[in-house]
């Protein structure tokens, strides 16, 4: 392969993302949490993939990774959440959602509108693995498309509005993302102590963890601009892995280096969220896997900031 050959692919597979939206999550805790409400809920339940869809997605013969199935769904949080009437005037809704057998789930929405002065966040069965608060600030900047992926294989979307909130609440999901495969080590922290899952992990002894040392030593800004990532077609979710490097202007625009196989189709464009791309930064796993010399090596747990559409 020649020089310009070399340059032309490394040119195609730069993803440029300087007008990516992004999950802004502002913190907090939910309503239900503060108030120490329990409230029963009956799940709805969206049908796990078939046998077959999971061959399908498992064949190892593809140029891309798939680490979960998309389902199609058509949920209403004002029609199917459960409403209830606070103590203090307000409101709350809440939505269960199931899919058995699942690693993780994520949503994706077809509306996401908030009223002022409330918020949503959404969290795991055992309440470990909580992501939100989300606000009114999304109904214009940075628009909630899809979340990240959550542990286990039922989530609950809790909504909170203020008494006399007169705006309304438009939330609309329309597929639900179903993980099998890919991210058992980044939602093993959020499991419950007893939940006796055992995971395959993929890395071999000659795949040195970037939080193992002294290896890592002197790699501290390689280490911080790498970036794991999921895409997603009509079907399935991918995911890859790259990373974030600077350009010839040095004006600090952020691109993203990856393999072309890396969601070949989107190459070289802006990703703005048109194939619901996210972004996993500071990503580590709970415990290490192996050093030079093939021994285990544990590492701290991992840091899990969020960027994506």
């Amino acid at each position: 392969m020649n020089y310009l050959k070399k340059l032309t692919i490394v040119f195609f597979v730069c993803f440029l993302f300087s007008n990516l939206n992004s999950q802004i999550s502002k913190g907090g805790l939910p309503y239900s949490f503060k108030n120490n409400l329990t409230i029963p809920l009956n799940p709805h339940v969206i049908a796990a993939p078939s046998g077959n869809e999971l061959q399908i997605a498992s064949i190892n013969d593809r140029n891309a990774h798939i680490v979960g199935i998309l389902k199609n769904a058509s949920i209403s949080l004002t029609k199917n959440g459960k409403w209830i009437q606070n103590s203090d005037g307000s409101k709350s809704c809440f939505l269960k959602i199931k899919s058995p057998s699942a690693i993780g789930l994520s949503i994706f929405f077809k509306d996401f509108i908030l009223p002022h002065g409330s918020e949503l966040f959404i969290y795991n069965e055992n309440k470990k693995h909580v992501i939100g608060k989300f606000n009114s600030s999304t109904n214009t900047i940075n628009q909630l498309t899809h979340t990240q992926v959550l542990q286990g294989d039922i989530i609950i979307i809790e909504y909170y509005q203020p008494q006399n909130t007169i705006e309304t609440l438009k939330v609309e999901i329309e597929k639900i993302g179903y993980y099998f495969r890919g991210f058992e080590d980044y939602l093993k922290p959020f499991q419950s102590l007893n939940n006796s899952s055992s995971f395959n992990y993929r890395a071999d002894f000659c795949q040195v963890d970037v939080a193992c040392s002294p290896e890592n030593v002197g790699w501290s800004e390689q280490i911080d601009a790498v970036v794991h990532f999921t895409y997603t077609d009509p079907n399935f979710i991918y995911v890859c892995s790259g990373s974030v490097i600077n350009n010839t202007n040095q004006d600090c625009k952020p691109y993203i280096l990856t393999a072309w196989h890396c969601g070949e189709p989107t190459a070289n464009l802006n990703l703005s969220g048109e194939n619901n791309s996210l972004y996993y930064f500071d990503k580590e796993g709970s415990e290490g896997h192996y050093d030079k010399s093939g021994k285990s090596v544990k590492k701290a747990l991992m840091k899990t900031p969020i960027n994506g559409a």
